[in-house]
C-alpha cells in the first residue's frame, strides 16, 4: 500500500528534473519560449509545497527576462521572494526585471538586497555589484542636469512622424516623400553630430588647407564604419524616384530599431511608461534589421525592372546598385578583420547568399537553359563579385562602373 502512495511523488519528482533540464538546453539553444514553458509544467509539478517551487520560479523569471517580458519575470521573481526571502537570486532575478522596465533604483535595491541574504556566495558578488553600479549609470545619465530633454524628444518625434508617413503613403503618395525627406533630415543630424564630436575637427582653422585633411579622415572612419553617409544614396535615390514600397520600408524599420534606445535615454518616470515598447522591439530587433537588409536589396532589383519597361530612372539605377556594392563591400571587409560590427555585416552578408543561391538555381538548375547563358551568367557574377572585393577596393581598383573610387 505505500508504494500506491509514494510512487506518484518520485514519478513528478523524475518529471520536474527532465523538465528542468529540457528548460535548462533550450536557454542554451536560445530557445526561449520552449524553456518558459518546461519551467511552467515543472513549476505546476513540483506544487506551492515543492522544496524546488521558488528556483523554478526563479528560472522561469530568467526565460520571460530573455524574451522580453519583464512583468511576467517580475512576478515570478516577487512570488519567490515572498516564499523564500533569502534566497539571493530570487533579488537578483527581480533585479534584472526591473532594468528591463527602466526601474533602475528600485533594480539597485534588488541587487543591494541580494548581496546580503544569507546565502549570497562570494563568487556572485563581483557581478552583482557590476550590476548596481550599471543601475547608478543609468539613473544618473537620466537626471535632468545630464540629459538633453528637447533633442532626445526631438529626435523621437521625428521618427515618429516618419512611421506615421508610411502608412498614409497608402491614401496620398506625398506622404512618401515626406517621410523619406525625415528620413534625411535624422540621418543628416547625425552625421553632423559625428563631425561635431570627431577629433579630426576639434582643432582646425577655416583655411582650406587645414579643414581638408580633417574632412578626408573624418570621412573614411564616417563612411565604412558608421554608414551614416553612405545612407544619403538609397534615401535620395527613392526620393528622385516614383515611390516604390520596398525602399520605404527599410527606413520605416530603421526608425523603429531606433525607438528603444532614445526611451532608454528619457528620464526614468517617462521611460518606465514607456517601457512596454522597449520590450516589444528590443527581441525583434535582430530580425527586422534582416529584414531590412532584404528589402533593400530586392528593392534594386525593382529599380532594374522600372528601367527595363521604361518606367524608371538610369541615374537611380546606378545610384542604388553603387550604394549596395558599397555595402556589400564593407560587409566582406569587416569579416577580414577592418573593424568590429558583426551584426550589420552579418544580415548583408546572409541576405546576398541567400539571393544568390536563388538565382543560382534559377539559371543553372533548369537543363533547357543553354550552357553559352550559364556560362555568361557565371562570368558575370565573377566580374561583380571582383568589384566587391575589399583588397581590390583598398588599391582603387576593382574593376567596373566607378572602380577608381576607393570607398576604403
Amino acid at each position: 500500500y505505500l508504494d500506491v502512495f509514494v510512487a506518484p511523488k518520485r514519478m513528478s519528482s523524475e518529471e520536474v528534473k527532465a523538465l528542468n533540464k529540457s528548460a535548462k538546453e533550450a536557454l542554451t539553444e536560445k530557445k526561449y519560449e520552449k524553456a518558459a514553458e518546461d519551467y511552467s509544467k515543472a513549476i505546476d509539478l513540483e506544487g506551492k509545497e515543492g522544496k524546488n517551487y521558488h528556483k523554478l520560479l526563479c528560472n522561469r523569471a530568467r526565460a520571460y527576462g530573455l524574451m522580453g517580458k519583464h512583468t511576467d519575470s517580475l512576478k515570478d521573481a516577487d512570488k519567490a521572494i515572498e516564499i523564500s526571502p533569502e534566497f539571493y537570486k530570487a533579488y537578483i532575478r527581480r533585479g534584472d526585471a526591473l532594468c528591463g522596465l527602466l526601474s533602475y533604483q528600485d533594480a539597485s535595491t534588488a541587487f543591494n538586497r541580494a548581496l546580503t541574504t544569507n546565502g549570497c556566495p562570494s563568487s556572485m558578488e563581483e557581478s552583482i555589484r557590476e550590476k548596481i553600479n550599471y543601475c547608478t549609470q543609468m539613473s544618473q545619465s537620466r537626471s535632468a542636469k545630464s540629459i538633453d530633454l528637447i533633442k532626445v524628444l526631438a529626435e523621437f518625434a521625428l521618427h515618429a512622424f516618419i512611421l506615421l508617413c508610411g502608412p498614409l503613403y497608402l491614401l496620398n503618395p506625398r506622404f512618401f516623400y515626406w517621410s523619406v525627406k525625415a528620413g534625411i533630415c535624422y540621418n543628416a543630424l547625425k552625421v553632423y553630430r559625428s563631425a561635431a564630436a570627431s577629433p579630426a575637427f576639434q582643432n582646425v582653422s577655416l583655411s582650406f588647407s587645414s579643414m581638408w585633411p580633417a574632412f578626408q579622415n573624418w570621412f573614411k572612419d564616417e563612411f565604412v564604419k558608421r554608414q551614416n553617409v553612405m545612407l544619403f544614396f538609397p534615401y535620395a535615390v527613392i526620393l528622385i524616384s516614383r515611390p516604390i514600397p520596398t525602399g520605404l520600408l527599410p527606413l520605416l524599420i530603421r526608425s523603429v530599431t531606433r525607438i528603444p534606445g532614445l526611451i532608454k535615454k528619457l528620464p526614468e518616470g517617462m521611460a518606465r511608461s514607456l517601457a512596454f515598447v522597449v520590450n516589444k522591439v528590443e527581441p525583434m530587433r535582430p530580425k527586422l534589421r534582416e529584414y531590412a537588409a532584404l528589402l533593400e536589396i530586392y528593392t534594386g532589383f525593382v529599380i532594374m525592372i522600372l528601367c527595363l519597361v521604361g518606367a524608371g530612372s538610369f541615374i537611380s539605377l546606378i545610384m542604388y546598385w553603387q550604394y549596395l556594392r558599397m555595402s556589400y563591400t564593407i560587409a566582406r571587409h569587416t569579416t577580414q578583420g577592418y573593424y568590429t560590427q558583426p551584426n550589420w555585416s552579418k544580415f548583408v552578408l546572409s541576405q546576398w547568399v541567400k539571393i544568390g543561391a536563388q538565382l543560382d538555381s534559377i539559371i543553372l538548375g533548369p537543363s533547357f537553359i543553354p550552357q553559352v547563358v550559364k556560362g555568361g551568367y557565371m562570368k558575370a557574377k565573377s566580374y561583380v563579385y571582383g568589384m566587391t572585393d575589399p583588397q581590390a577596393q583598398s588599391r582603387g581598383g576593382g574593376g567596373g562602373l566607378m572602380s577608381k573610387c576607393s570607398i576604403m
